[in-house]
């Protein structure tokens, strides 16, 4: 894959036709050895996202082919579409993960539009996770909350089993 991405670079090719075709020879070349399945996808599109970011490409437009790129090679190996881009998005999210805030928040833009089926995957990157806290003390707790609040995570505070039953549901 960097191998391919590189050469690309190298020759001042466009840097989504360099993706789309790293990822599909790399799909390909898999599939001489081995059934592609959704997790061969997912790790040939999160290679290219991970290697587009490592030579200082453009990352957003990147994520597009490497989906665009995932899905055709999945259909070709006989992967339902929508598995195929399920799969192809994961892998593109996965790669955001070691990156930073605003690099990862423009690749979710770039992708948000690319297949509909991959819209909860991108709300659900989006979504910071609930934490719920549970004690005895809730001005201790309303302390932690607001501070967990300004980093924008989603709060729930019990401090008793009547509460804690309430908030659950």
């Amino acid at each position: 894959m960097m191998g391919a991405l590189q050469r690309g670079k190298d020759a001042a090719s466009d840097a989504g036709s360099v993706v789309k075709g790293a990822v599909i020879g790399t799909v390909e070349g898999v599939g001489t050895f081995t059934a592609i399945t959704g997790d061969v996808l997912r790790y040939a599109t999160r290679a290219a996202i991970r290697g587009t970011r490592a030579m200082d490409g453009d990352v957003a437009t990147a994520a597009q082919k490497a989906i665009e790129a995932g899905t055709e090679a999945g259909e070709q190996a006989g992967l339902d579409h929508d598995e195929a881009a399920r799969a192809s998005a994961a892998g593109v999210l996965d790669a955001t993960d070691e990156m930073d805030d605003t690099i990862a928040n423009a690749v979710v833009r770039s992708i948000a539009g690319t297949a509909s089926d991959i819209r909860a995957l991108v709300e659900q990157r989006l979504r910071k996770p609930a934490v719920m806290l549970v004690g005895s003390n809730r001005s201790n707790a309303e302390q932690l909350s607001q501070s967990l609040k300004q980093q924008k995570y989603d709060m729930r505070i019990a401090t008793s089993l009547s509460e804690l039953d309430t908030v659950l549901q």
